[in-house]
């Protein structure tokens, strides 16, 4: 399993690219953080 800190790290440089899109566009970076965010958070554990 990646490390859940490189993946929140990952996921959230993709909003870096918001500002290279058209708005219409912002909808699909949006979801893809989402998705990876939600995958992160589910495979973390608690003790």
């Amino acid at each position: 399993m990646a490390d859940p800190d490189a993946r929140v790290a990952a996921a959230i440089a993709r909003l870096d690219e918001l500002s290279e899109l058209p708005v219409v566009e912002h909808v699909d970076i949006y979801a893809d953080v989402h998705e990876r965010l939600s995958a992160a958070l589910s495979d973390v554990t608690t003790d």
